[in-house]
């Protein structure tokens, strides 16, 4: 048995709630193109709603990052 490749993005606080829902979009489009990959994104906290409802029932997992201090990634 083979090793499945993962990719996982980890945004950092860098996106708005609407700009990581379109990004998560675009990801789940392009992952649709893939197999063999096990792919998950890591939005921002305050993001995780908007993303978590594009992603669910893809092939995109949807993981979580902690919170800082900074206002921005």
């Amino acid at each position: 048995m083979g090793r499945t490749a993962f990719v996982a993005g980890n945004w950092k606080m860098n996106l708005g709630r609407w700009d990581a829902r379109d990004l998560a979009k675009e990801v789940v489009e392009g992952v649709r193109r893939l197999s063999g990959v096990d792919v998950a994104v890591a939005p921002a906290t305050v993001c995780l709603t908007e993303v978590a409802g594009v992603v669910h029932d893809t092939a995109v997992h949807l993981s979580a990052q902690n919170m800082h201090h900074a206002e921005s990634g």
